[in-house]
């Protein structure tokens, strides 16, 4: 289960972090499921989910994965209270050339990019939201990747978000 949104402190940087951009990804208004327009299916997981089997719901998919902490090169306390610290979350964008479109064309690279620019365009719409629960000075870096499945082309573009926080996290 995944927390409401909501201001990061030193003791649920982890929860808290991950819950406010998988909030923000599993919204349907800001991040809609070609595959779906009335947000039934599931699209936004926790973790991959075809090692889940059954659970998965096919292509498109996006993996909100956990979060990575990070105290910087000088902390001064364990807690993270003094220092600069920071943490990345990674998200994961799936989809595959399974359908096509009236031309024949295929479509799961246009369908990665369209999720993506969606996910980017949230995020910086959302750029005070996230500063306001703490999330502050947001760097955004992708990674594009392709491999096949069954013969079936699986495209896959890899979202890191880098929060730098000067100061402390309360």
């Amino acid at each position: 289960m995944v927390n409401a949104s909501a201001t990061i402190t030193a003791s649920n940087v982890f929860t808290q972090s991950h819950a406010n951009v998988y909030n923000l990804i599993n919204d349907r208004t800001n991040v809609p499921d070609p595959n779906d327009s009335s947000g039934a299916r599931k699209f936004v997981y926790v973790r991959e989910p075809l090692s889940m089997g059954r659970g998965f719901k096919g292509y498109p998919a996006i993996i909100v994965q956990p979060v990575d902490y990070d105290q910087g090169d000088d902390p001064k306390t364990v807690s993270g209270t003094k220092n600069v610290t920071g943490f990345e979350i990674k998200i994961i964008v799936w989809s595959q050339d399974r359908h096509s479109d009236s031309d024949g064309n295929s479509t799961g690279r246009a369908t990665l990019d369209s999720i993506s620019d969606s996910i980017a365009a949230t995020l910086n719409a959302n750029k005070t939201t996230l500063r306001n629960w703490g999330m502050k000075k947001l760097r955004i870096d992708t990674n594009t990747s392709y491999t096949e499945d069954n013969g079936k082309a699986i495209f896959g573009r890899e979202f890191t978000l880098i929060f730098t926080q000067l100061g402390c996290i309360v």
